[in-house]
């Protein structure tokens, strides 16, 4: 095995805004973050429930914001289209 030359490049993640109902109160919120935390993929996940936005930073190579939308509808989150890449 040879030696790398020059600094290993990491892939870009994917960023989505992910419009979700129904987690208007704390307890909600911290569930809803805690379950895209769990999604394979999720580098990181925040909820603002002012908005009703969720904010999810991924791993392309691992997941898409179809895939998430449609990860948290099978949770019981009622989600909107994914505005994003």
């Amino acid at each position: 095995m040879g030696a790398v030359d020059g600094p290993i490049q990491a892939a870009p993640a994917g960023r989505v805004w992910l419009p979700v109902g129904g987690a208007s109160c704390c307890r909600g919120t911290h569930g809803l973050e805690r379950d895209l935390r769990r999604l394979g993929g999720v580098l990181e996940a925040s909820f603002n429930p002012a908005s009703g936005i969720a904010y999810v930073v991924y791993d392309p190579a691992v997941t898409d914001p179809n895939r998430l939308s449609a990860t948290m509808r099978a949770a019981g989150h009622v989600t909107g289209t994914p505005i994003g890449t």
